[in-house]
């Protein structure tokens, strides 16, 4: 059986299918979205594979569906991470200057940390303070902090007030006390130059 919920464009499906940890028939949970392509066909796009989780409740499934729908709702308006060169702080206001290179975004505040960055020699972590230059807080270069392929690695982000820590594979690489800390804003994946998968996202 499927269940879907209709959010203004937005779908958070689940569908019954194997589970090979399990050996069991459970809810496989996925965010799609509808759309209309150029010939005005309705399709589909799956936005995340949240993955098999334990079952929802109803009130779970509501929670969730009005998170969506608030956040479906507010794209127009919601500040994703702050930018203070622009006078309202709109980070989608400078989309077409910063033409998808990453280092145009400097003028950002949020939290970075690449994971095998610079084609697989590094990995730092970074606080965008809006200067050209964010200062870097920690990096990693040996192989035991570098991408492995066909690896399945277990990420745990902990985000508090006053600190923030990055946990990978039960390893806690970076433990960051922010004595400015930044208290909203979006999470996002970003990825280049790579084939990966996200499974079992959660935030609680």
């Amino acid at each position: 059986m499927d269940i879907i919920v209709y959010l203004c464009g937005m779908n958070f499906t689940s569908q019954t299918r194997y589970n090979p940890k399990t050996g069991r028939d459970e809810r496989y949970y996925r965010l799609k979205e509808s759309y209309r392509n150029a010939l005005g066909r309705s399709c589909t796009r799956i936005l995340l594979n949240v993955g098999f989780v334990d079952d929802l409740l109803p009130e779970e499934m509501r929670d969730i569906s009005r998170a969506l729908t608030y956040k479906y709702e507010h794209q127009d308006d919601a500040e994703l991470w702050p930018d203070p060169a622009v006078d309202d702080g709109n980070v989608l206001a400078r989309l077409s200057e910063r033409n998808g290179v990453f280092k145009n975004a400097s003028t950002l505040q949020l939290y970075y940390l690449g994971y095998g960055g610079n084609s697989n020699t590094t990995t730092r972590f970074r606080r965008y303070n809006g200067q050209p230059q964010p200062p870097l807080i920690q990096e990693y270069t040996d192989a035991a902090h570098l991408l492995r392929p066909n690896h399945w690695y277990r990420i745990r982000i902990e985000a508090t007030p006053s600190r923030t820590r990055y946990y990978i594979d039960e390893e806690l690489l970076i433990d960051y006390a922010d004595p400015q800390p930044l208290l909203r804003g979006w999470f996002g994946f970003r990825t280049t130059w790579s084939h990966s998968i996200v499974r079992h996202f959660r935030v609680l």
